[in-house]
């Protein structure tokens, strides 16, 4: 295997998510598939911007809009 490259099933163990994931990721645009390969610098890319991505922020405690 050329130094970089992943197959899927080691592409999830990498950043510890389903293979399903993967897959969703890269149907959704996120990440391209090579020959069932993912490249490891985009995977490690893709899954910090998902974990960073946050829902809408809670109102603090005590503060009414």
């Amino acid at each position: 295997m050329v130094k970089g490259w992943l197959t899927l099933d080691e592409a999830a163990a990498r950043v510890g998510r389903s293979k399903r994931t993967i897959y969703r990721w890269v149907q959704d645009g996120s990440l391209t598939i090579h020959v069932d390969r993912v490249i490891e610098e985009k995977l490690l890319k893709v899954d910090l911007a998902k974990r960073q991505r946050v829902g809408r922020p809670r109102a603090m405690k005590g503060m009414t809009r």
